[in-house]
C-alpha cells in the first residue's frame, strides 16, 4: 500500500500505480491524505484551508512537533474569501488571485489542540488498519 501524503503527488503515483496494474499485473493501493481522517473533520473550525491549516498543523504536531514553531503561525486564507470569478494567470502572478497566500498557509493553524491531534491520528491510523485488513479477504 502506498501512503500518498501530497497533493501534487496525486497524479504521478495514479499513474504509476495503472502503470504498475497494466504492464506487470501488479495492483497497489494507495490511500489518498486527502481522503484520511475524514471521522474527525466535524473537530475542524476554520472555514476553510489545506496548506498549513488546522488540519495539516495538527497532523505535523503529532508526528514531528520539534519541526513546528506555533509562533509564526498565522491565519491566512489567501484571497480565497470572497473571490468571484477564476483569477488571470496574470492576476495570479501577482498575488491576486485566489490561490495567493503572503505567508504559504492556507487555512488557521492556530485552532489545533491536543485534542485534535490525537482524533485526527487515531482515525487516520484505524482506517489503513482497516484498509490493510481489506487486502487480506
Amino acid at each position: 500500500m502506498i501512503v500518498n501524503t501530497g497533493v501534487s503527488t496525486l497524479g504521478p503515483v495514479q499513474i504509476a500505480v495503472r502503470d504498475l496494474l497494466s504492464r506487470r499485473c501488479v495492483a497497489v493501493p494507495v490511500a489518498d491524505i486527502r481522503r484520511l481522517g475524514r471521522a474527525s473533520a466535524s473537530l475542524l473550525q476554520q472555514k476553510l484551508g489545506s496548506h498549513g491549516d488546522e488540519h495539516e498543523t495538527s497532523l505535523m504536531l503529532a508526528i514531528a512537533s520539534h519541526l513546528v514553531d506555533m509562533g509564526k503561525a498565522r491565519t491566512d486564507c489567501g484571497n480565497m474569501l470572497g473571490w468571484g470569478a477564476p483569477p488571470s494567470s496574470v492576476a495570479q502572478r501577482c498575488g491576486r488571485g485566489p490561490h495567493h497566500s503572503g505567508t504559504g498557509v492556507r487555512g488557521n493553524p492556530t485552532l489545533t489542540t491536543a485534542e485534535k491531534r490525537a482524533a485526527i491520528v487515531d482515525d487516520i491510523v484505524a482506517e489503513l488498519i482497516e484498509g490493510l485488513r481489506s487486502l487480506c479477504t
